[in-house]
This record gives C-alpha cells, structure tokens and sequence, in this order.
C-alpha cells in the first residue's frame, strides 16, 4: 500500500458445518494487518451475526409389548435430539395421527423443553383395534416449536394375531388353600382350566381375566399371567377367588395377549359355585425375633437398614411368616406375585426399588411375595454393591455370561454412544435423565458383553462403541 492510500478488503468467514457449533446471535472476529515484517500495525474487531437454524431429529429406540395391562398394546421409545444453534431453552411440543387400526396414541412426554444439543427420550403408547390386521401399521409423530412444523417422522409397528382361547373344562372348586388366610364371612374357590395358542405365531405372554358376572356387569377379579406360549402348546392356569361372597356366584375367565384378534367376550367360559359363609380363621401366633447388636448400639441395624440389599435380606426373615406353605402350582396364581413376575420378565436387572415403587407395593408385601417367588424358582436376585437386582429364573445374569440381550435402556445408551463416541458417562446421564450410577451398572454390563469399550481421560470416563473404539 502506498501512504495514504486506500484498500476495500473482502473478509469471508465459514461456519462450521455442524449447525449447533456457532450458536446465534452477534459474534466477534478479531481482524490484524500485520507489515511485511511480521509486527502488528493495525487491529480491529468484525462482528458477525449468524443466523437462527432450527431443526430436530427423531430416532427409534425400541418397542416392545405391554407386560401387563390392555391386549393389543405396544410400547415405543424414541429419541428426540435438538438440531438446533439456539441455546437458549425452547418449548417443543409433539402430536401425532395414525390410522383406523389404532385406536389409542399417548406421548408420555408431549411438550419437552429443548436446547441446542440436547436429547430427550421419548415413549410413546400404541392400542390396535382387536380386529386389526397384522400387516404393518404407521403412527405420524409431529415436533413443533413456536415458528412451526420442526420434524414429522413416521414410526412402523405391527402387531402380530395369533389365535388364542380356552380349551377344556374350566372348573370351579371349594379348596383349603394352604397358606392362604380367609378372612371374614367367606370362602375361598379355586378357577382352573387351561389355555391353548391356536395360532401360528409364537406368544411371549399371554394372560386369563377373571371377571365376577354375578350382578350383570363384569368386574375384574384380576389375572393370571402366561409365559412362553409358542404355536399349538397349552398351559394349565389356576386362579384363587379368596374373597367370594356368600350366595350364588358366577365368574368368567377370558384369554387375551397383545395381538388377540376377536370379540372380548369370544372363547370366554363361564362357571356358577355356591359359596358358603365360612367363620374366620384365628389369627396365627406371634413371632417375636431378637437382634443382637454389634458393638453395644444400633449402629449395625442402622447400617443394614441404609442400603436396599440390607433391607431385603432383614425384610426376608421378619415378613415370611413360619406357618406359610404353598404348593408349586399356587404360588404364580396370585395378583401381586404375577405382577412382580411379570414386571422382573419385562425389565431384567431392576433393583428391588425401582420394581416396589413401579408396582406401588410396601417394603413388606414386596418382600413377602418376591422371596415366594425366589424360593419357589420362578425368579432370582443379586446383590449389586448397596443395591439387589432381580431376574427370571432362566435368564442368564450378565456378570455370569457375555452374551446377554441389551434393554431398552442400553438401547439408548448404545444409540447415544454410536452418535457421540468419546461422550462420558456424565453427559449420557444428563441425555437420558437417570442417576449417574444407573448408568454406570448399564455401561458395565454392555461393556462386559463387548458392544462399548470405556477409555479413561483424566477423571472421566469416556464411551465408544466397539466399532469406533480404535
């Protein structure tokens, strides 16, 4: 340049191709001229204003099918992720549509607060119509935020319609149910019959509803969950009736499972029983139990009592009266101990708080009915340092195996590692929302089975999948 002369400069500046990299707004760029010597002579400042983007993904998780509850359900998870250079927080919000075959939609989560970069998992509720086709069905699912329509992603499920009823006689029987208290004026009936899958498609769970008809209008006694039903097999099912009122009786039992096509009332039996007013059984003695101490003070029990394995293992020997005694057969017939099953089936590995909160059961009644179950072969549990886990009899634990099945919550685990390798488990806990030590027992088992492998960088603990781990 000459003295005094005068030069138009174009300055270009690129913005990173990830959107949420330069957040919106008024940005600041340092600008030097420098001599030929290489000493500064002039500096200014530009500023750059970038622009709003604004966008979302949505992607599948997983789906599976209700463990207990309404026939023809499905449950699905997904994982909406901000798009997004705003960070400041925002309201999106989610709808949907779907078509004549489904009946019911609910988003657990319909108005979410978002920022650029963040992820929240998402789960949906889907009810067929019985008589829905098993061809495969679409649910629309719709995120906005105040300028509009952000995403619209449509998520297939299907349900699959085998054939299922009752077979045989269902009878109806005056019993003395060992282990069981008839309490008040009344008697206790035992409904038996048996179930066959006439289908062609395996059935994971199946269950039979018992309903009291007496007065005309059905009211549910309750069920009996089915487990491992494949295509031409039968299960015997026994459910006890221990509150039947005095005076004639009349109960219906109806086979359903998720898929069950046909009437709610086809294939159901119906049997009548006199019930006779019985006089109330004495109350059983009293146990008392004595524990000592160590130390002189309460320090030990308080000690055992602060951590749930320690509850468990104290609640196990208080709870279980002496006297109890049940027959194999009796011990899946009850309400609460098939809700436990049931749920233990649905979600391996969950910690005895966790199972008691969702079921909404006291320390003792959870209690009571797990170590039945437990005892009697149906289910097993672990501790895990303070905590103790439960799984089905037959299900191989992850520390005893390598190749276990992921969750759901590994699922997105894994989805969340896959998208951001070298993410730490700090963060994957903040996206997903659950307690740093919830993630960590996840982490461990999928690290053990070989689909993440953990690296350490300081104080963290970073994840890759195995695939990205070089």
């Amino acid at each position: 340049m000459l003295p005094r002369s005068e030069v138009t400069l174009p300055v270009g500046v690129q913005l990173p191709d990830d959107p949420y990299a330069s957040p919106s707004g008024g940005h600041v760029v340092p600008v030097r001229l420098l001599t030929d010597q290489g000493t500064m002579d002039v500096s200014t400042a530009l500023e750059v204003f970038v622009p709003e983007v604004r966008g979302v993904s949505v992607t599948p998780v997983g789906s599976w099918r209700a463990y207990q509850g309404t026939p023809n359900e499905m449950h699905l998870q997904v994982l909406v992720r901000d798009r997004s250079n705003i960070v400041q927080e925002r309201a999106v919000w989610l709808t949907h549509d779907a078509g004549p075959a489904i009946t019911y939609v609910n988003v657990g989560q319909p108005a979410l607060m978002m920022s650029s970069g963040s992820a929240v998992p998402v789960s949906l509720t889907v009810r067929f119509d019985p008589g829905a086709t098993p061809e495969e069905h679409l649910v629309r699912l719709r995120v906005h935020d105040g300028t509009g329509l952000l995403k619209e992603v449509e998520l297939p499920v299907q349900v699959s319609l085998p054939e299922l009823k009752l077979v045989g006689d269902l009878e109806v029987r005056a019993t003395q149910d060992e282990g069981h208290y008839a309490g008040g004026e009344a008697s206790i009936y035992v409904v038996t019959g048996s179930v066959e899958n006439t289908g062609d498609r395996y059935l994971d769970f199946a269950k039979v509803e018992v309903y009291d008809v007496s007065g005309g209008t059905p009211v549910s006694l309750g069920y009996v969950p089915i487990y491992d039903l494949p295509a031409g097999s039968s299960r015997n099912f026994r459910f006890t009736i221990d509150r039947a009122q005095p005076g004639d009786n009349t109960v219906m039992a109806h086979p359903s499972a998720p898929g069950t096509n046909g009437d709610p009332y086809k294939d159901s039996l119906q049997s009548r029983f006199e019930a006779e007013a019985v006089t109330p059984a004495p109350e059983g003695p009293l146990v008392f139990f004595v524990f000592a101490v160590a130390l002189g003070s309460m320090a030990g029990l308080v000690a055992i009592l602060a951590t749930e394995a320690g509850r468990f293992a104290l609640l196990a020997l208080v709870v279980i009266p002496l006297y109890t005694r049940l027959k194999p057969e009796q011990v899946t017939d009850h309400f609460i101990r098939g809700q436990i099953l049931g749920y233990v089936k649905a979600n391996p590995g969950e910690t005895y708080t966790h199972i008691r909160k969702a079921l909404k059961l006291s320390n003792g009644t959870f209690v009571y009915h797990a170590r039945i179950l437990e005892t009697q072969g149906h289910i097993r549990s672990v501790k895990d340092g303070a905590n103790r886990r439960f799984y089905p009899a037959d299900m191989r634990i992850p520390s005893e195996v390598k190749d276990v099945e992921l969750n759901q919550v590994q699922r997105l685990i894994y989805t969340i590692v896959m998208e951001y390798p070298g993410i730490s488990q700090t963060k994957i806990a903040k996206m997903v929302k659950l307690a740093p030590s919830t993630v960590n027992y996840h982490v461990n088992i999928m690290t053990k089975v070989g689909v993440i492998e953990r690296k350490r960088s300081g104080r963290l603990s970073l994840c890759f999948a195995t695939e990205d781990a070089d």
